[in-house]
């Protein structure tokens, strides 16, 4: 089920995209309808939310930087100008339709963010399986950490380059609004943990090594992605 926020300060444009989206797509639930983007983003603060379809004209007057969009912990489909467009460029979380523009485009983009969020799960799926093969205790939320970092890493087009410390935790740290140390140390724990209940023929067989040695937090999660 895709939760739904609604951005528009335009009462009549905002209730035709709600009936749309009711009459078109079946998985979608509309879990707030917003008049202003301050008002969404407490909205998807306080709520579940998956999708926001945000008219960028409802940010009364303020200008919303790049930086404020992706920094937004959902998937976004931003409306607006094409001068609008170009001066915010491509969104990493999302993307940006020309107005006006048929409501049809809207659930094109939809039905590509269902692919995409299906594709995620079974990532996900085959993550937890991995760890749950490598004894992780998956009620532990360093392994939840552990999970969303080596998605983050799998994700990513410079995967060799990556500083867990610098790119990688400062990601869940700011998804959980904790700290970059809180995520490290209970990772950590989490693999110590691990590490306390296999075995040294498991962790030879898994890691496909001949002689027991202490793998790192970083091999680990590339070790999980080469298997996935």
């Amino acid at each position: 089920m895709i939760n739904t926020l609604v951005v528009e300060n335009n009462t009549k444009t905002c209730k035709r995209i709600v009936n749309y989206l009711a009459l078109n797509i079946a998985n979608i639930r509309v879990c707030g309808i917003a008049s202003s983007i301050k008002e969404g983003l407490e909205i998807i603060e306080k709520q579940n939310v998956s999708l926001a379809i945000m008219d960028i004209n409802s940010s009364e007057g303020k200008e919303l930087s790049k930086e404020q969009l992706e920094n937004i912990n959902c998937k976004i489909i931003l409306l607006g100008s094409k001068e609008q467009e170009e001066k915010i460029g491509s969104i990493n979380n999302g993307v940006f339709l020309v107005k006006p523009i048929p409501l049809s485009k809207i659930t094109e983009e939809i039905y590509k963010i269902q692919t995409d969020e299906n594709e995620r799960s079974e990532i996900k799926a085959k993550i937890f399986k991995e760890l749950k093969q490598l004894n992780y205790d998956l009620s532990h939320i360093g392994t939840k950490y552990m999970q969303e970092a080596i998605m983050a890493i799998h994700q990513s087009n410079e995967i060799d380059c990556y500083n867990l410390n610098k790119n990688v935790y400062p990601i869940i740290a700011e998804k959980h609004k904790t700290s970059v140390n809180t995520v490290k140390c209970d990772i950590t724990a989490a693999t110590k943990i691990m590490k306390s209940k296999s075995t040294e023929e498991q962790i030879k067989r898994y890691f496909r090594i001949d002689s027991v040695t202490n793998p790192k937090v970083k091999e680990i999660m590339y070790t999980v992605i080469s298997r996935i």
